[in-house]
């Protein structure tokens, strides 16, 4: 049977199963969890791994002048890290809540968009950081941010795909053209940051 929205209220939180746990879910035939879900948690991957690379690098007399971003970004990677896996169980929540039909369908479809732009802006408060801390990192870990940068990046296209497809199933035109307004603006942004960082 669907999913119910009381049903997804019992589901355990991203941030307490196992990797094992969450694929095994994720590979079987439920709602939950999907795409949406997994775009949030390469986000927390991505910040998992920017605060690797900082513990790293702090610490180490070559980089001390670097020493307030580096804090400064660890603060930042921490809180969406939390955020993300927030966000993971918030889209599973949303949909489950489509899935169940009924009354509540109109109302979860708002969700259902809303929750990967809110996971568009995460990654890209993610990734500003990373550009603030590009050659300001321990050489050795250079890989890791660059897997970092590319989790969060993946995880900004992926929702951005959610996000106009499920601006498919919404009636409210003002709702769809204002969330397509900072889509648009969100990528934007995001283009311009991958060039400093990649440059």
């Amino acid at each position: 049977r669907p999913m119910s929205p009381e049903d997804a209220g019992h589901m355990k939180k991203t941030a307490t199963v196992s990797i094992g746990d969450y694929c095994s879910a994720l590979a079987d035939k439920q709602p939950v969890p999907g795409g949406g879900s997994v775009n949030a948690v390469y986000g927390a991957v991505g910040c998992s791994l920017g605060l690797m690379v900082i513990a790293y690098t702090l610490g180490k007399k070559k980089y001390e002048s670097f020493t307030g971003d580096l804090t400064r970004a660890r603060t930042v990677f921490k809180r969406l890290q939390k955020k993300f896996l927030t966000l993971s169980d918030r889209d599973q929540e949303s949909y489950a809540a489509y899935a169940a039909g009924g009354s509540r369908r109109a109302a979860a479809v708002r969700k259902m968009i809303g929750v990967p732009l809110q996971v568009m802006a995460c990654a890209r408060d993610a990734l500003e950081q990373l550009a603030l801390l590009r050659d300001k990192t321990n050489p050795w870990l250079r890989t890791d941010f660059v897997i970092a940068v590319d989790s969060l990046l993946l995880a900004f296209r992926a929702s951005s795909l959610n996000v106009e497809g499920n601006c498919a199933f919404c009636e409210d035109s003002a709702f769809v053209d204002a969330v397509r307004r900072e889509s648009r603006s969100l990528r934007a942004a995001v283009e311009r940051i991958e060039k400093k960082i990649k440059k």
